[in-house]
């Protein structure tokens, strides 16, 4: 995040992803780690954010925008990627930010979570990783949907 803003980016929030069932941690001389950081970063002060999508709602009607601190299990694996997380840690985010026609792109796309929440949302997505392998998997997950999509066969990949 300090990097970041020092290549211009402006940290909006820092959310706290708290995990209800994280892995165990192996060390003895500290607390053990439940939550993580999910920073909204952007490139300029004014950017689209849509709270009626993703907001609190008030009795009276008023939206809110939704809270900081987010409660999301974590994934239950399944996929090669050891880091996977749950489509319900990148509701809040892709819901929020990304505009009708909006494209998602997920620089650290690794098992393709964001990008498959995104298409299940109508948006396009890119995802971009290093790893070869995680490529791929996101290229058969995106194919495996697009197959769904056109003829209704399930997938067991989905």
């Amino acid at each position: 995040a300090i990097a970041m803003q020092d290549s211009g980016w402006l940290v909006r929030n820092d959310n706290v992803w708290v995990k209800p069932n994280p892995i165990p941690d192996q060390v003895r001389d500290r607390c053990s780690i439940s939550h993580e950081y999910v920073f909204h970063m952007t490139k300029e002060r004014w950017y689209y954010f849509d709270r009626e999508a993703v907001g609190r709602t008030l009795t009276s009607g008023r939206t809110l925008p939704p809270l900081d601190t987010w409660v999301v299990p974590t994934s239950r694996g399944g996929r090669k990627h050891k880091a996977s997380f749950s489509e319900g840690l990148v509701s809040i985010p892709v819901l929020a930010t990304t505009p009708a026609n909006g494209v998602v792109l997920d620089p650290f796309g690794g098992s393709g979570t964001t990008l498959r929440f995104a298409r299940k949302h109508g948006f396009r997505s890119i995802g971009i990783d290093l790893n070869a392998e995680y490529c791929e998997e996101m290229a058969t997950t995106m194919r495996d949907m697009r197959k769904v999509e056109q003829d209704g066969t399930v997938s067991n990949r989905i």
